[in-house]
Formats: C-alpha cells, structure tokens, sequence
C-alpha cells in the first residue's frame, strides 16, 4: 500500500513536470512568434519610411525645378501664383 501511493506521488510529480515544461516550450514558442512578428513589422516600417525619404528628396528636387524656372522666366505668370512660389 505504501509503494502504492510512492508510485502515485512520483507519477503526480512526473506528470506536473512535464506539464511544466509544456507551459514553458509554448511560452518560448509564443515568444519566438512575437519576436519574428515584430521584426517583420520593423522590416516593413523601414520600408515605408525609405519610400517617404524618397518621396522627400524628389519634393525638393521638384520644388528647386520649380523656383529655378520661376526665376528664368520660363513659368507663365498665371502658374506661378496658382502654386504660391
């Protein structure tokens, strides 16, 4: 009867580990999917701000166009202050 209920407390105890260590394999695996889900969202955030960088840059190279053409004459007067340079 006492080896009964010894056999019953180490199957306990063996049972709560592994279910211990389940919890803790899912808790690394939902870790692991975070992290790559935030790294994907980093990865696509520089993306855009490298597109709005761009799109930045071909303002002002635009604009400069815009106010060296102002400044020859080239641009009709009616443009001009449609578009406030």
């Amino acid at each position: 009867m006492i080896r009964a209920k010894i056999y019953a407390a180490l199957a306990a105890i063996g049972l709560g580990l592994l279910a211990l260590l389940k919890i803790v394999t899912m808790q690394r695996d939902a870790a692991r999917e975070d992290a790559r889900r935030a790294k994907k969202h980093l990865d696509e955030r520089k993306k855009i701000i490298a597109v709005e960088k761009e799109i930045k840059q071909e303002v002002k190279v635009q604009k400069a166009k815009a106010v060296e053409a102002i400044k020859n004459g080239k641009v009709p007067d009616n443009i001009r202050d449609r578009n406030n340079f």
